[in-house]
């Protein structure tokens, strides 16, 4: 029940061939920035920071997890944990690659 312009930016944002999607080509990230589903956002208000957002989700501190299903009763998070490469050669190879993240 997407509308048409969504549909359309998520179709170019999902473009399998990475030369031809959205926000790689000769343009870059202004392409994504002038698609008209964001025709009311203002840029420069965004990167001043000095925008509100259209919705604020009800927050009790730091580290509140409470807008956000419990993860470990994911089935999804079941089967990641089951086939998590923790101990893979690639695991290892990129582990300080992401130590930070």
């Amino acid at each position: 029940n997407f509308s048409y312009t969504m549909q359309d930016l998520l179709r170019k944002l999902l473009q399998r061939d990475v030369t031809r999607r959205f926000g790689h080509t000769w343009m870059g990230a202004a392409a994504v920035k002038e698609h008209v589903w964001f025709k009311k956002v203002d840029w420069l208000k965004m990167l001043n920071r000095t925008t509100n957002p259209p919705f604020v989700p009800p927050n009790t501190g730091y580290g509140d997890v409470s807008n956000f299903p419990d993860a470990t009763k994911c089935s999804v998070s079941k089967m990641a944990k089951a086939h998590a490469p923790s101990d893979s050669v690639e695991a290892s190879t990129f582990a300080d690659e992401f130590k930070d993240f």
